[in-house]
């Protein structure tokens, strides 16, 4: 899909779950149209690459063994955060349940809701 904003064209599409947006740089509608297919049809062979955030991607345990280094290196840094080993010692057995049910699944696969969070954890 494409649209203007101001003078200028703008795409937004999505393609293999995957949301691409971005300008066209073009106030000519006929331009945008193809400067969009090229987009498409590099985003279709992988070769366009999404302002998506870089967590998003990551497993939920690749995700959550990175957040528990991070944690830990703020508490071996003495910043003025103080952060307990109990602290993260209390946060690695909390995901290791859900490392159980969600560890293969990327983040951006997970549902916020308590119901399908629950639905995960059942299965």
């Amino acid at each position: 899909m494409i649209y203007k904003r101001g003078k200028t064209y703008h795409y937004d599409f999505g393609v293999n779950g995957e949301r691409y947006r971005g300008s066209l740089e073009t106030p000519d509608h006929r331009a945008a149209k193809d400067k969009e297919k090229d987009l498409v049809r590099l985003a279709k062979e992988g070769k366009l690459a999404t302002k998506a955030i870089p967590h998003a991607r990551l497993p939920f345990n690749d995700a959550v063994e990175k957040y528990l280094d991070e944690r830990a290196v703020t508490f071996s840094r003495g910043r003025q955060e103080y952060i307990s080993r109990d602290t993260v010692r209390q946060e690695r057995a909390y995901f290791k349940a859900l490392s159980e049910k969600l560890g293969a699944k990327k983040l951006k696969q997970i549902r916020a809701t308590a119901r399908q969070a629950s639905k995960h954890l059942q299965a």
